[in-house]
């Protein structure tokens, strides 16, 4: 459209140009130009077009968002709870305390168990690091994970505690702090914990897990 526009222009231009050729042909000499005696008979008019072509283009630049929370007391079991139920391809648990009570429906550690077991069955990949503390005393926690496909392993030694309280979700998102996986520091004791999917903490974190897994022993 634009182009047909412009030459619509040019061909105006020509018939206006030659019309005051022609007038100015009838009031001057004959036969000449006003202004050009003596000089050729013929004026040759030269026209440029010039076309101007403005591309606009829109640029979208995504930033990506990193997510930091403060986790207090109470709050860690839906935090926790949310981060396992995104979960796609792995989830990698190193806990101190991980205490599994089948006799009691409203401990909330029981809830996070099977909510780690239907990821198994759903194909996550979990991976769960314990202290001998929790094998001495809470042997039901093992046999229930391992019921369920999750791999299993204690810390490297039974002189050297895994006082880690960490939980890492695709690589990508880490909670960390002071709860255990058990009813007191989930519903009684004051805990602290940060949730943070800042990728470099990520990564830092999960390198150190494969650390303490590849160190680790079977867990009975």
């Amino acid at each position: 459209m634009a182009r047909c526009l412009l030459l619509l222009l040019v061909i105006a231009a020509l018939v206006a140009a030659a019309s005051l050729a022609g007038q100015a042909g009838e009031t001057g000499t004959a036969g000449t130009v006003p202004g050009n005696a003596g000089g050729s008979p013929h004026e040759t008019l030269h026209i440029t077009v010039t076309e101007t072509v403005t591309i606009t283009r829109t640029v979208t630049i995504t930033r990506a968002e990193t997510t930091d929370q403060f986790i207090a007391d109470r709050e860690y079991y839906s935090a926790a709870a949310h981060l396992i139920e995104k979960a796609r391809r792995c989830i990698c648990i190193a806990m101190y305390i991980m205490k599994y009570d089948p006799g009691d429906r409203d401990d909330p550690v029981n809830s996070l168990l099977k909510l780690l077991a239907e990821k198994a069955r759903q194909g996550v990949k979990v991976y769960v690091l314990l202290d001998d503390e929790t094998a001495r005393d809470y042997p039901e926690t093992i046999a229930f994970l391992r019921s369920a496909g999750i791999s299993v392993r204690l810390d490297e030694s039974p002189r050297r505690r895994m006082h880690a309280k960490l939980l890492i979700v695709d690589n990508g998102t880490v909670l960390a702090g002071s709860h255990n996986w058990s009813e007191s520091a989930m519903k009684y004791n004051h805990e602290a914990s940060i949730e943070t999917s800042d990728s470099a903490v990520a990564e830092e974190a999960a390198r150190y897990f494969r650390q303490l897994w590849e160190r680790g022993r079977p867990a009975g």
